[in-house]
């Protein structure tokens, strides 16, 4: 674990609080629904990609696609990022794309973590991001949002087709 440092540069994270390896290696009790989750970029990648399949990976039922969708549909209405996007059950939701001023599609979603990750899952571009770093704070850094952007600048054509789809003409 690192923290960012005014005028650049990294130094190790504090021990302590939310410091240097408390979930790893403290008493692994903790009530806060978002913390105490250790993974590696790879299992997270693959669990992401577990959701955008509906709930399926490697040929194994893990959730019902309704279990996905209600995961994913807005539960708060306006009340998150004053209206510009919803929020699902753990996930920031894009419902209506002028409104995020970001790139991405209706129907994406995604969140970050307090070590400064972030991931993407777009349905619409059958995409699966992960952006994995290890600072705590991170000092204002933009990194997360020039990694959305990069991510979605890259996007050149339709997506992969589905098996059985006809194909679509490149763009």
């Amino acid at each position: 674990m690192y923290s960012a440092v005014p005028g650049g540069g990294i130094v190790r994270a504090p021990d302590g609080g939310t410091g240097q390896g408390d979930y790893v290696d403290g008493p692994r009790a903790c009530f806060g629904g978002g913390a105490g989750l250790l993974s590696t970029p790879m299992d997270y990648a693959r669990f992401l990609q577990m959701l955008l399949n509906g709930g399926e990976l490697d040929g194994a039922r893990i959730l019902g696609p309704k279990t996905v969708e209600l995961m994913t549909a807005n539960h708060v209405g306006a009340l998150y990022n004053n209206g510009d996007m919803g929020f699902g059950l753990g996930f920031e939701v894009i419902e209506h794309l002028g409104r995020t001023g970001r790139f991405g599609s209706v129907g994406a979603y995604g969140w970050g973590s307090a070590y400064f990750q972030r991931f993407i899952v777009d349905p619409q571009e059958k995409l699966v991001a992960v952006f994995y770093s290890q600072l705590i704070p991170a000092g204002g850094l933009d990194l997360q949002e020039r990694w959305r952007d990069l991510v979605y600048a890259a996007i050149v054509g339709p997506a992969p087709l589905t098996p059985g789809a006809a194909p679509m003409p490149r763009r």
